[in-house]
């Protein structure tokens, strides 16, 4: 196993890799896309991206990607896509109904 902690400017950007399965945790700031996208863009597929919450710091390099990747002819794989944010977006909302489950 390795574990690669990439410069994501005020947060972070962290992938984790086996023999047969890539992890990406949060994607830095925009500016710093650049940087590990260089690091993790011959992959080819990322199993499992986990976004920890909506920070800039967190997300802004992911939406990065996530553009890119529709640019691209032979774009980075994504399988799965885990957020732990939803509180987070639906909180003024449904801020009670949110609060009453968890």
């Amino acid at each position: 196993m390795k574990i690669t902690m990439f410069d994501g400017g005020n947060g972070d950007c962290i992938l984790i890799q086996s023999s047969n399965t890539n992890i990406l945790i949060d994607g830095g700031t925009a500016d710093s896309f650049e940087n590990w996208y260089s690091e993790i863009k011959d992959l080819g597929i990322i199993h499992a991206l986990f976004i920890t919450h909506i920070d800039n710091d967190h997300t802004n390099g992911i939406i990065k990607l996530l553009e890119k990747n529709k640019l691209e002819n032979t774009p980075i794989q994504i399988n799965n896509i885990y957020f732990n944010g939803i509180e987070q977006l639906f909180k003024d909302e449904y801020g009670s109904l949110i609060e009453s489950v968890a």
